[in-house]
């Protein structure tokens, strides 16, 4: 289960990174990463506080 929620670390971070990256293209995208690596984050911190 730790798998999971380290999983959803990463893939939160790569899509935060992805808006800082997508910012110079198009805005709309960036804040779209931006909500999908937040919800993401969240998630993740949830289930460690679960683990808890």
């Amino acid at each position: 289960m730790t798998r999971l929620f380290i999983f959803l670390i990463i893939v939160a971070a790569f899509a935060i990174w992805a808006g800082f990256a997508l910012r110079r293209v198009d805005r709309r995208y960036s804040n779209i990463a931006f909500v999908i690596g937040g919800i993401l984050a969240f998630l993740a911190a949830g289930g460690f506080y679960g683990l808890l």
